[in-house]
């Protein structure tokens, strides 16, 4: 369906369906993250992302209590990956971002 990689494609994801969610975050992790005051997400399902290549993992505590798991390449930084827990809505626990 889709496609992203990394700059150098050494970490490369396949979408094989389309979005469950796009949503806009405006919370304090996020606008620290991208460094500016939203960021647009599209959520898939975990089934339907495909990670080629190795990954580097972040885990940081969610205002929730819930852990986010953020992967980035350990090459370049591409960290447009992470499995949510920041949420309390069902669906978004079991969804990746890209994004």
């Amino acid at each position: 369906m889709a496609d992203a990689q990394c700059a150098f494609g050494a970490l490369r994801l396949t979408l094989r369906e389309p979005a469950k969610l796009v949503a806009i975050c405006h919370c304090l992790a996020f606008q620290r993250r991208t460094g500016t005051s939203f960021s647009v997400n599209a959520f898939y399902a975990i089934d339907a992302v495909e990670v080629l290549g190795s990954a580097k993992e972040f885990i940081r505590v969610a205002e929730s209590g819930r852990n986010v798991r953020m992967y980035f390449c350990p090459d370049c930084g591409f960290d447009d990956l992470l499995e949510t827990g920041c949420c309390a809505h069902n669906d978004w626990r079991r969804c990746r971002r890209i994004g």
